[in-house]
C-alpha cells in the first residue's frame, strides 16, 4: 500500500489485485492454490498496459540465520532481449534504494532447464518484472524491519520504479542504520581486513618457499663457493637480492 502511495503522489497509475490486509494463508490453503494465485495475477498483469511488474514478498528459510532482501528480475528465454534488459535494468533502479533499509542477501535471475524464468509470476506475461523478497520472517532482526519499517520498505521499492521510469525521487526518507545493522557492517569489515591479511601471509609463505627452494637446489661446488664466508654471503643474496649484492 505503501509502494501505491509513493507512486499516486508521483503520477503514477497503479494496477493490483490485493488492496486489503488479508492473511493469504487463510484464503489459498495450498501450494497448488497459491500457484494457481500467482498464474491469476500473471495473467492479470498481461492483459494491462502496464509498463513494469513488481511482486512483492516478505521471505522464510529453515535456518533463521538467513536474512536480507533478494531480488529476482525476468531474464528467461521466454521474454525478448528487450523485455530482459528492462527487467535488469528495474531492479538495478529498486536495489539502491532498498539497500538502505535492510542488508543484502541476493540478487539474481532464476532459469529452469528449458531456459525460461523460474518463478511463474515473471514468466507468465510479457513485461519488465521484478520479484522482490523484503527480508526473512524467520529471522529477528529482519521480521522487526518488516513490521516496523514497513513504510520505508516501500517507499524504498517505490522510488526503485520511478527511477526506472525516467523520474526524480524528491523527499527521499532519512534512513538510519540500526544498532545490529552497524554491528554486521562491522563484522563483514573485520572479516574482510582479515582475509586481506591471510591472503598477505600466504602470499609471504609462498615467496619464502620459493627462496628456500632455490637455497636447496643450488649447486654449490659447481658455482664455485670453496668457503663458509662465501656460503653464508650466498644464502643471503639470494634471500635479499637487493640487501646483500653479490660482488
Amino acid at each position: 500500500m505503501k509502494v501505491i502511495e509513493v507512486l499516486n503522489k508521483y503520477g503514477h497509475t497503479v494496477v493490483t489485485n490485493r488492496v486489503e490486509n488479508k492473511n493469504f494463508s487463510t484464503i489459498v490453503g495450498s501450494y497448488n492454490r497459491a500457484d494457481s494465485n500467482l498464474i491469476n495475477s500473471a495473467s492479470y498483469c498481461k492483459n494491462t498496459d502496464c509498463e513494469c511488474m513488481v511482486s512483492i514478498h516478505n521471505n522464510s528459510y529453515s535456518d533463521n540465520v538467513a536474512s536480507g532482501y533478494v531480488m529476482i528480475y525476468k531474464a528467461g528465454s521466454e521474454a525478448t532481449q528487450e523485455v530482459k534488459d528492462k527487467s535488469k535494468a528495474l531492479c538495478n533502479s529498486i536495489e539502491p534504494f532498498i539497500a538502505k533499509v535492510i542488508n543484502k542477501n541476493d540478487v539474481r535471475k532464476s532459469l529452469m532447464g528449458n531456459g525460461q524464468d523460474y518463478y511463474g509470476i515473471l514468466r507468465l506475461h510479457d513485461k519488465p518484472g521484478v520479484l522482490v523478497e523484503c527480508g526473512f520472517m524467520s529471522n529477528t532482526n529482519d521480521m522487526d524491519k518488516i513490521i516496523n519499517q514497513a513504510d520505508k520498505l516501500g517507499t524504498a521499492i517505490a522510488n526503485g520504479i520511478v527511477t526506472f521510469l525516467g523520474g526524480t525521487v524528491e523527499d527521499e526518507p532519512e534512513y538510519v542504520e540500526d544498532e545490529k545493522d552497524k554491528q554486521i557492517k562491522a563484522l563483514k569489515e573485520e572479516l574482510t581486513q582479515k582475509s586481506l591479511e591471510i591472503t598477505s601471509l600466504v602470499t609471504q609463505i609462498a615467496n619464502l618457499q620459493n627462496k628456500i627452494n632455490e637455497v636447496l637446489e643450488y649447486d654449490i661446488d659447481k658455482n664455485g663457493v670453496t668457503n663458509e664466508e662465501d656460503a653464508v654471503l650466498l644464502l643471503k643474496h639470494i634471500i635479499d637480492p637487493e640487501r646483500f649484492p653479490l660482488a
